[in-house]
Parts: structure tokens; sequence; C-alpha cells
């Protein structure tokens, strides 16, 4: 019996780092003109939005520091689509503009996949431009 016991308890400290971790693939929050990404599910590896935006949307990390935007087209599956560059954002958290890329050019109406990076951690979010 005390053979079981221990088993369970080191069963349950083994497991409940991985229960109460934050999601690693979704650590901090994104916004798009005050709107916040939603993950769907536990397996989601990016977050979505429920509305469109303009190609000069407002962007804000719930993190702190140096941000670093990846912003690539894909499909509405995440994908990116292959031979695309893809547009970057450096800024100071929490807050930008989808329109202060790097290159000064404006995000094309289309689906994009962005990887949002600060803190040393990676948010991904899935977003349409009207």
């Amino acid at each position: 019996m005390k053979k079981v016991a221990s088993l369970l308890i080191v069963a349950v400290m083994l497991i409940a780092p991985a229960v109460f971790a934050e999601n690693a693939l979704y650590p901090f929050d994104v916004k798009l003109n005050g709107e916040t990404a939603k993950t769907k599910g536990n397996n989601a590896i990016f977050a979505t939005f429920s509305n469109s935006f303009p190609a000069d949307a407002s962007l804000e990390v719930a993190a702190s520091g140096q941000v670093i935007v990846n912003i690539f087209p894909s499909d509405k599956a995440g994908n990116p689509v292959a031979g695309q560059a893809p547009a970057i954002l450096l800024f100071q958290a929490p807050k930008s503009s989808l329109a202060k890329t790097m290159d000064g050019k404006k995000l094309a109406s289309g689906t994009y996949l962005a990887n949002v990076v600060a803190e040393s951690k990676t948010s991904r979010i899935v977003f349409d431009i009207k």
C-alpha cells in the first residue's frame, strides 16, 4: 500500500507542473484594435481573432521590454505562404501599430500568421487584414 501511495505522489508531482504551467504556445496576450486573440482548445498552436482589421490596426502585448513581430502571409490554418518575406515590427512594449513595419509597407488584404516575441517567449497569432 505504501508503494502505491508513493507512486501516486510521484505521478502527481510529475504531472502538476504541466497542468498548471502557462500555455507555452500563447504565453502572453496579444490585442489588435483592443480585441484579445483567443486560443481554441488546449492544443491550439496559435490564437485567432473574431474580426478583420485595417492595415494600421493598433497592436498591444501583455509583456514588457523589446518586442519583435514577424508577420507572414498565410492561409486560415496558419500555414505561411511559401517564398514570401515577413514584415517585421520592432517596438518597446506594450503598444505599436501594424503600419510601423521596418520596410514601411502596408500589409495587403489577406490572412497573416505573426510570431510575437517578448520576454524570451513567443505568442503566435493568425489575423485578417481587410
